[in-house]
């Protein structure tokens, strides 16, 4: 049973890395026209998203399903905004078992149980989550910010706008084999981005639910994730309690010197 739940905190934390938190809405005023009706659309979009330097989510829980059986573990993340997310799994009674390192170029992943490190890279995350996705994407997609998968700024000549309700906006866009729609509700709110690999056949699908007034800021304190080729996990969500922004934080990275390397590969594999 214990071993069960070690692998089963393994693919939580890979999950976490993947898309590990949203952040906050804020208030503000309308940016200045640009003759371009996409342009201003977009730019209402982004001009509504939050600006932090640090956030800090130190009560926070994952849940999915397993092999039928549900499970739900706690988790604490931190983001240093355009440098590192860092990422704690602590499935044993708060203990912390399992920490993220998402830099720009590398990604590492520390089992505090065994002593071991295993460094992989968003190459190995886009596979797992059947699109491609690159750091500025995630940073993006974790901030609950409008973005163009693939690429590290948003285009709006890029972009096509659709209304498909009162209070409802897609934004589409196409990076050769990547197709994303975008959704936005009428407080300009990214609810819903899809992305969706055409030569694959492949999706993944994140929608924001629960949104909250903190303070005159808004922000979701629910993300539903459903990534198309993971056959063993279903029903993935991540749900925040706490969220700090701009508070004193330390980011300490681990010494990877005290762990012996090994292949996030074998991490994962099953018997």
């Amino acid at each position: 049973m214990e071993k069960k739940l070690i692998k089963s905190s393994i693919y939580a934390f890979i999950l976490i890395s993947i898309v590990a938190c949203q952040s906050t809405k804020k208030i503000t005023k309308q940016p200045e026209s640009t003759g371009n009706p996409t342009a201003d659309y977009i730019n209402s979009v982004q001009s509504a998203q939050p600006q932090f330097k640090t956030a800090n989510f130190s009560d926070a829980l994952i849940n999915f399903t397993m092999n039928d059986s549900h499970m739900s573990f706690p988790i604490s993340i931190k983001i240093k905004t355009d440098s590192v997310i860092f990422v704690y799994v602590k499935p044993f009674m708060g203990i912390e078992a399992y920490k993220a390192e998402l830099e720009p170029t590398s990604i590492k992943i520390f089992d505090k149980i065994n002593q071991r490190l295993y460094v992989t890279s968003y190459a190995y995350l886009s596979q797992k989550i059947g699109v491609e996705i690159n750091y500025y994407n995630l940073q993006s997609l974790l901030s609950n910010h409008l973005f163009c998968v693939g690429r590290a700024d948003v285009y709006p000549d890029s972009c096509t706008i659709n209304k498909i309700a009162k209070e409802l906006t897609v934004i589409d866009f196409t990076n050769g084999q990547l197709h994303q729609k975008t959704t936005i509700d009428g407080k300009f709110n990214v609810i819903q981005t899809h992305i969706n690999d055409n030569t694959k056949n492949q999706f993944v699908n994140f929608e924001y639910t629960q949104f909250a007034n903190n303070n005159g800021r808004y922000f979701p304190k629910e993300l539903k994730i459903s990534p198309s080729n993971l056959t063993k996990i279903s029903n993935i969500s991540l749900t925040f309690e706490k969220v700090e922004f701009d508070t004193p934080t330390r980011f300490n990275p681990s010494d990877k010197h005290r762990y012996t390397k090994g292949s996030i590969d074998d991490l994962l594999k099953t018997k």
